[in-house]
């Protein structure tokens, strides 16, 4: 039996495989809980970490499965969560899992405040916070008047998100070129959260997307951060990352630091934000409090390896002396990056030489990785099988 206390993952998607890898590297014993759907069908083929399967998607089976697993543990383990809704569940039943686990969240009440752009966005004009100008639609007519004031381009998205919305493929977030396109996309977000907001789009590209991730212990000691840039996203200019790099930026770990100290939070927080050329300063894009992002790996990558630090603190270890030794790493998401490289060079003019010139350097990816191959290849046999299969259909 190990002396150690384990840590326990939370979903094996991609933040979920980056998490496991990174702390299973640093000699942690790792659960994850996975329910083996299509977000973690590449993630549940890693050797790494002890794998559980069970049904997530019930109301109340997360709390129901950790409780269970909490009493089978010797030990307090560290909790790593890698959604808004698990993040919203666990702090809701954290009294009951608080003799199983070590969660260091904030408050619920400012879990809420972060996590509801509608409400985040007052709370952040009030402490003088950069933020795009926003607007709320909670109906059909609220969104039709916001299509005949708001200036365009601009960007329509869930106030919160749903477990419900979060197990269709409704896209997470809409750019809108036009009225009839706001209107259309509310109508699509609304069988699953009629709660929206309509906000300011920031012009530029996607390398203008910084992004800042930062830990505060349980004691509110020092806070440690990390900083990158989004080269490339899918889809284009308001979707996921398929290619960041670690890029120092004390600008934005300053509005960072801001950010906590204003929310008064604690444990994990990330913020992307993009580059305001008409103000001369960064806007603050999308806040991420309590789970791990998409890109966490690349922390990892440069050597700043922040699961294990986290975990240190989570189990009274104290915090490791972590450090970016690996300047300009890069983290490509392969899925991602397939479809985003595509998308530039057929519409944006991207030649295959700056695409590779784009990729140079110190590399991780969100599947491949050498002595754990198998989520990789669960991703080229999906292509492989997709392509078979119409194939058929034209023979």
């Amino acid at each position: 039996m190990s002396a150690r206390p384990k840590a326990v993952v939370v979903g094996l998607a991609h933040a979920g495989l980056g998490l496991v890898r990174s702390l299973c590297l640093s000699n942690v014993d790792v659960v994850a809980l996975t329910d083996g759907g299509d977000d973690d069908a590449w993630g549940r083929w890693t050797r790494f970490g002890e794998k559980v399967f069970c049904d997530l998607t019930r109301d109340g089976a997360l709390i129901e499965e950790l409780l269970r697993l909490g009493r089978s543990q010797t030990k307090k383990a560290a909790l790593f969560l890698t959604s808004d809704e698990q993040v919203e569940d666990v702090s809701r039943g954290r009294e009951r899992l608080k003799p199983y686990f070590e969660v260091n969240l904030p408050e619920q009440a400012v879990l809420t405040a972060v996590n509801n752009k509608r409400l985040f966005h007052g709370m952040a004009l009030l402490h003088g916070l950069p933020v795009p100008g926003t607007r709320y639609v909670g109906s059909v007519r609220d969104a039709q008047e916001a299509g005949a004031c708001i200036a365009y381009p601009c960007i329509l998205k869930p106030s919160y998100r749903t477990r419900r919305l979060s197990l269709s493929d409704t896209p997470k977030v809409i750019k809108c070129l036009d009225a009839a396109e706001l209107i259309s996309g509310y109508r699509l977000f609304m069988p699953h959260n009629a709660d929206c907001v309509v906000q300011e789009w920031v012009e530029g590209g996607d390398g203008e997307i910084y992004f800042c991730f930062a830990y505060r212990p349980f004691n509110y000691g020092e806070t440690v951060f990390f900083t990158g840039r989004k080269i490339r996203q899918w889809p284009p200019y308001c979707g996921s990352t398929s290619v960041a790099e670690q890029c120092d930026n004390e600008e934005v770990v300053e509005a960072t630091r801001r950010f906590i100290q204003a929310f008064d939070l604690r444990g994990y927080v990330s913020v992307e934000y993009k580059w305001h050329a008409g103000l001369k300063r960064f806007i603050i894009i999308e806040p991420t409090v309590g789970r791990a992002n998409l890109q966490l790996a690349l922390a990892s990558a440069a050597g700043f390896n922040l699961p294990f630090l986290i975990y240190c603190d989570a189990v009274g270890a104290g915090l490791p002396s972590v450090r970016t030794n690996r300047p300009g790493a890069k983290w490509v998401h392969e899925p991602h990056e397939l479809y985003s490289a595509f998308y530039y060079m057929r519409n944006e003019g991207l030649t295959f030489r700056q695409w590779m010139t784009s990729l140079k350097g110190r590399r991780s990816y969100a599947l491949y990785r050498w002595d754990d191959p198998l989520p990789f290849m669960s991703f080229l046999y999906g292509i492989m099988r997709n392509r078979l299969k119409r194939a058929r259909f034209f023979c």
